[in-house]
């Protein structure tokens, strides 16, 4: 396995918390379905990445997960990437990302055409 670190100029240790999480529509173990949950777990990484984030379904109360998890994470950029629109209804589903700096740019689309 061959591994390259990029040269750091000032010679400082850098150090970044990633997170990656499924959220599952943020439906715990308890069958409750708890933003405040999600964020008390992800608070305090540099860059996060979820999946299985929605946005207006029912059995999620209609809540905007990435804007909500977004207000309560106060000082983060973020990005949604719906994979899909049901039924041109808004209701979508897939994955968040959040960074402490801001995004320079975020495509999205099928792998073969990014």
């Amino acid at each position: 396995m061959h591994q390259s670190h990029p040269a750091n100029p000032s010679g400082k240790k850098i150090n970044m918390k990633l997170v990656t999480y499924n959220i599952q529509y943020t439906k715990g173990k308890d069958y409750r379905y708890d933003v405040d949950r999600i964020v008390q777990a992800i608070k305090g990484a540099d860059v996060i990445a979820l999946q299985e984030v929605e946005r207006f379904w029912k059995r999620s109360g209609m809540t905007d997960q990435p804007a909500e998890i977004a207000k309560r994470l106060a000082g983060y950029y973020w990005v949604y990437t719906p994979a899909f629109d049901m039924d041109a209804s808004q209701k979508q589903n897939n994955g968040t990302i959040l960074n402490r700096s801001s995004l320079i740019s975020a495509p999205y689309g099928f792998i073969h055409s990014i």
